[in-house]
C-alpha cells in the first residue's frame, strides 16, 4: 500500500515560491503607490504653474507694469484668489465635496519674481507640491513683452 501526500520538502519548496511572488507584488505595489504620488504631484505643480503664468500673458502691458506686491486670478471654479509675489506663499485649490461643502484638490508652496526690462517682463515661478518649501522646486518660466510699445 503506497501512502499518497506531500513531503515536507515540497510544501517547504511551494511556500518559498510562494513568498517569493507575494514580495515581489508588494514591492511593486509600492513602487507604482510612490509613482502615482510624484505624478500626481507633478500634474498639480504644473497646473498651478498653468493658470499663473496664462493669467500673466493676459493681462495687458500696463496692467502688467502696475502689479503689486499681490494679483487676484480666478482659480478653476472660478473663486476670486490672491497670488502674492516675491515672497514664498501657499495657493490651496477646493472644489465641491459630495456633500456640496469645500474640499480640498491640492496644495502647492510657491514663489513668483517678476523682473521688468524695458519691453519685457520675465516671469520666474518657483512650485513645491504640498505645505512646505522643502526640496528642490519645479521652476517655470516665461517671458511677456510689450509687442503695442505701450
Amino acid at each position: 500500500m503506497k501512502k499518497s501526500g506531500f513531503t515536507l520538502m515540497e510544501i517547504l519548496l511551494a511556500l518559498l515560491v510562494i513568498s517569493i511572488g507575494v514580495v515581489s507584488i508588494i514591492g511593486l505595489l509600492v513602487s507604482t503607490l510612490d509613482t502615482n504620488h510624484r505624478t500626481r504631484d507633478d500634474l498639480n505643480t504644473v497646473s498651478f504653474s498653468d493658470l499663473v503664468l496664462n493669467h500673466l500673458h493676459a493681462k495687458n502691458w500696463k496692467a502688467l507694469n502696475a502689479l503689486p506686491g499681490s494679483f487676484s486670478l480666478l482659480d478653476y471654479d472660478g473663486t476670486a484668489v490672491d497670488i502674492e509675489t516675491g515672497r514664498i506663499a501657499r495657493f490651496t485649490s477646493f472644489a465641491e465635496g459630495r456633500d456640496g461643502n469645500a474640499a480640498e484638490r491640492f496644495t502647492v508652496t510657491y514663489k513668483l519674481d517678476l523682473a521688468q526690462d524695458r519691453n519685457s517682463i520675465t516671469a520666474e515661478l518657483q512650485v513645491w507640491p504640498g505645505y512646505t518649501a522643502e526640496g528642490n522646486p519645479r521652476i517655470f518660466q516665461t517671458r511677456i513683452y510689450n509687442w503695442r510699445k505701450e
